[in-house]
């Protein structure tokens, strides 16, 4: 119908292709895992063995602003470390870093970020900073003194998304919104896989 062939026409015009370009330094046998988030929650969208100068390449059409994490494949892909923000059209490169024993990538470093992917990946270090002290059982009295500093900072980094970008900053304040709740009630869980299985945000963030 027309009206298929218009919408069809518009879609092709939305869509943008992107690159993601990862160097991985001290390379080690390993792929790249690209994960996608999709209503609320991170799925892996693909993956990639570095080649030629320990490089790999995620090529791939995109529609509208979107969040995405890099991880070693086969690392804690769960805790989702590296998280990158990326706009139709945009073409980004990443150095990651390994060493022998590393489980996941031991950090990231993103070429000339948006202010967008530097908001995410503060947040994504505070939550995971917090998470790490909450499942040391060894400490579970300085995580619940800490839970006011940790609300506290969150807060802050709400205030900080002051961008001219307000389809994302409603994205990064819900983000935060949602995910502030997660520590509180894993540590009921210890942190153990039955807190993780059952923890999904995505009817939080389904319109």
């Amino acid at each position: 119908t027309l009206l298929a062939v218009h919408m069809a026409f518009y879609f092709a015009i939305a869509q943008k292709q992107v690159s993601i370009t990862v160097k991985v330094h001290g390379y080690s046998g390993s792929s790249v895992s690209l994960y996608k988030v999709e209503n609320g929650e991170a799925k892996r969208m693909s993956f990639r063995w570095p080649a030629k100068n320990d490089t790999c390449v995620f090529n791939f059409s995109l529609d509208q602003e979107t969040v995405f994490y890099l991880g070693k494949t086969g690392g804690k892909g769960s805790d989702h470390k590296y998280v990158l923000y990326l706009k139709p059209g945009e073409n980004k490169w990443v150095n990651a870093y390994l060493t022998k024993a590393s489980i996941d990538f031991d950090s990231c470093k993103i070429v000339k970020p948006n202010a967008e992917t530097v908001l995410l990946q503060k947040w994504t270090n505070i939550l995971n900073d917090y998470c790490v002290l909450g499942a040391n059982r060894g400490k579970r009295e300085q995580f619940i003194a800490e839970y006011g500093s940790f609300v506290k900072k969150a807060d802050q980094l709400k205030k900080k998304a002051v961008l001219p970008n307000k389809h994302f900053k409603q994205l990064y304040i819900s983000k935060i919104d949602a995910e502030i709740i997660y520590p509180k009630a894993a540590a009921f869980f210890n942190f153990g896989r039955r807190m993780n299985a059952e923890y999904d945000t995505s009817e939080i963030h389904k319109s």
